[in-house]
C-alpha cells in the first residue's frame, strides 16, 4: 500500500502471551489484532490553512469476527469506540464542518459504523493490509481544523476502545453469547503540529485573509439598464481553503458604481457575494475588474492576486427625464402662441394634479398599512420564536435574533450578514445607541457560534435585548 504520510503516530495493544492462554492471546502476541493511528499530511502549516487530520484504525478479520464482541445494546459494523474529546473543540484552532481532501480512498467509498465518544459515527473503508501475513480491515475517519495562531498546535493522544472473547456459546434468545468478555484498549500517540505566521513579504494590498488556492469569477444582471436602476453583481470565490473565515471584498471604490449593499452565501467549495450596484452616470459602461488575492500554502507558498474579466454594460438616461423635457418645450411654444389660454389650462391641471394627488396619497396610506400588516405579523412571529427557540438547550438564539431583526427590516437573514447593520437598523428608526449595541451582539452571537469569538452573549442579555427592541419597534410603528 502507498504510504505518504509524514508526520504520523501508531499505537499497538499489547498481549502477553502466558502459559495455559488461548489460541488467540498467542496470535496477539506475534501480530497484535487491534491497531490506531494519528495522521496528518506535514508537520508545518500556516495560519488559518486547513489542516487535514486523519484517524487509522484497523481490526484483523479472524479476530473481528471470531473474537470481538459488540460493547453497546447498538449493534455496530466494527464493535470499537474510538476516544477523542478533542475532536470537535481542538484549543488553539477551529473545527471545520467539511474535511479537507487527503489521498483517494478505495473499496468504493464504503462507510461502516462505530462509536465516537458518547456517539455513533462513519467512517470510510479503505484497502486491506497484510501486517505478518494477516489481513486486516481498515478504517478511516477525517477532520480539518484551522489554526487560529502561530506556535504550537497540540492533538491530544486517542483512544481506542474495545471487548473480545475466548470462549462463547450459543444462547435460545441471545444467539452467540462471550462467557470470558475482557475488555481492552489501544492508545494512538498525539500530535504536535507547528504553525507558521503569514509572511508579510509580498502580501499584496488587496488580501483580507483568504488561504488556500482559489480562482474567481464574476457575472452582472442586468447588463442593460436606466439610470436610477441598480444591477447585481455575482462574485465567486471558488476553491480549497478557508473560505468562510475571510472578510467579503468591498467595492465601496468600484470606480462609476456605488455599492448599496451585499449578501454573502457561503458553500462547499464555493462563496458566492451577490453586490447591489448603482451606476453613477449613463457614462458608466462597464463593471471594472474585480480584485482578489490569497495566500497559496504551496509548496511553494506564496502570495497571488487575481481579477475577475471587465463586464460591459448599457447604461441608458432615464426615459422619464426626456419626456419631461419635450413636455416643457411644448408647453414654452403653446404659450409663445396663446398665453391666455395657456393660462386656463394651467389652472386646471393644477387643480386635476391636487385631486390626483389626494387620491394617490389615500392610496399610499392604505398601501403602507396592507404592506405593514404582513410585515407586523411577521415580526410577532418571529419574537414568539426567539423567546422559545433561545430559552432550550439547544436553542440557536443567532439565527432567532437574525429572524428577529429580519422581520423587522423587512428583509431576508441572509442580509443582515453585510456590513453596517447598525446603519440600517438606526435608518429603520432605532435611536443610534440601541441600533449600534443590537448589531455588536449580533456580530458577537454569530462568532461564537462559529468559534471565532470567546466573548459570548447570554440568552438573557439577548432576551433583555430583544424586549427593548420590541418596545423600540412598538413606538415607531404608533408614530
Amino acid at each position: 500500500m502507498k504510504r505518504a504520510l509524514l508526520c504520523s503516530c501508531l499505537g499497538w495493544m499489547s498481549v502477553q502471551a502466558a502459559p495455559g492462554r488461548s489460541a488467540v492471546d498467542a496470535q496477539a502476541a506475534a501480530a497484535p489484532p487491534v491497531f490506531l493511528e494519528l495522521t496528518s499530511p506535514r508537520a508545518t502549516y500556516f495560519v488559518h490553512e486547513p489542516i487535514p487530520v486523519r484517524f487509522r484504525f484497523g481490526c484483523e478479520q479472524g479476530f473481528l469476527q471470531g473474537s470481538m464482541v459488540q460493547m453497546f445494546p447498538q449493534q455496530l459494523d466494527v464493535p470499537v469506540q474510538l476516544v477523542a474529546p478533542w475532536i470537535e473543540e481542538l484549543p488553539g484552532a477551529i473545527a471545520l464542518e467539511e474535511p479537507a481532501a487527503l489521498e483517494p480512498a478505495g473499496r468504493g467509498g464504503e462507510r461502516l459504523r462505530f462509536a465516537l465518544n458518547d456517539g455513533l459515527a462513519a467512517a470510510r473503508r479503505v484497502e486491506d493490509v497484510a501486517i505478518a501475513g494477516r489481513s486486516y480491515t481498515v478504517l478511516e475517519l477525517e477532520r480539518s481544523y484551522l489554526a487560529t495562531s502561530a506556535g504550537a498546535l497540540e492533538l491530544p493522544e486517542t483512544q481506542l476502545r474495545f471487548a473480545y472473547a475466548t470462549t462463547f456459546e450459543q444462547d435460545f434468545l441471545q444467539g452467540r453469547t462471550p462467557l470470558d468478555r475482557r475488555d481492552a484498549s489501544v492508545s494512538g500517540a498525539g500530535l504536535e503540529l507547528s504553525i507558521q505566521p503569514l509572511p508579510e513579504e509580498g502580501r499584496p494590498l488587496e488580501f483580507t485573509g483568504a488561504v488556500g488556492r482559489f480562482s474567481v469569477r464574476a457575472e452582472a444582471e442586468p447588463r442593460d439598464l436606466e439610470l436610477g436602476q441598480s444591477l447585481k453583481l455575482t462574485f465567486c470565490i471558488e476553491g480549497q481553503g478557508n473560505l468562510a473565515f475571510f472578510p467579503a471584498p468591498r467595492l465601496d471604490g468600484l470606480r462609476g458604481l456605488r455599492a448599496l449593499g451585499s449578501i454573502d452565501a457561503p458553500g462547499a467549495g464555493r462563496r458566492c457575494i451577490t453586490y447591489d450596484l448603482a451606476p453613477a452616470s449613463a457614462d458608466v459602461s462597464e463593471v471594472p475588474p474585480i480584485p482578489f488575492a490569497y495566500f497559496d500554502p504551496g509548496p511553494p507558498a506564496a502570495y497571488h492576486a487575481v481579477a475577475t474579466a471587465a463586464i460591459p454594460i448599457l447604461v441608458r438616461p432615464r426615459a422619464e427625464r426626456a419626456r419631461a423635457e419635450d413636455g416643457v418645450e411644448s408647453v414654452n411654444e403653446e404659450r409663445g402662441r396663446e398665453r391666455s389660454s395657456a393660462l386656463v389650462m394651467s389652472v386646471v391641471v393644477v387643480a386635476g394634479l391636487v385631486v390626483a394627488g389626494l387620491v394617490l396619497g389615500m392610496r399610499a396610506r392604505r398601501k403602507t398599512r396592507d404592506v405593514g400588516a404582513p410585515q407586523r405579523a411577521r415580526a410577532r412571529v418571529a419574537a414568539s420564536a426567539f423567546h422559545e427557540h433561545s430559552s432550550g438547550p439547544d436553542g440557536n438564539t443567532a439565527q432567532a435574533l437574525a429572524e428577529f431583526l429580519a422581520a423587522h427590516l423587512g428583509c431576508p437573514t441572509a442580509a443582515l450578514f453585510a456590513p453596517r447593520l447598525g446603519a440600517r437598523l438606526a435608518a429603520a428608526g432605532l435611536p443610534p445607541e440601541l441600533a449600534a449595541r443590537t448589531a455588536a451582539a449580533f456580530q458577537r452571537l454569530v462568532a461564537a457560534r462559529y468559534g471565532k469569538s470567546a466573548h459570548e452573549v447570554s440568552a438573557e442579555e439577548t432576551r433583555a435585548l430583544i424586549e427593548e427592541l420590541e418596545r423600540a419597534f412598538a413606538g415607531i410603528e404608533r408614530d
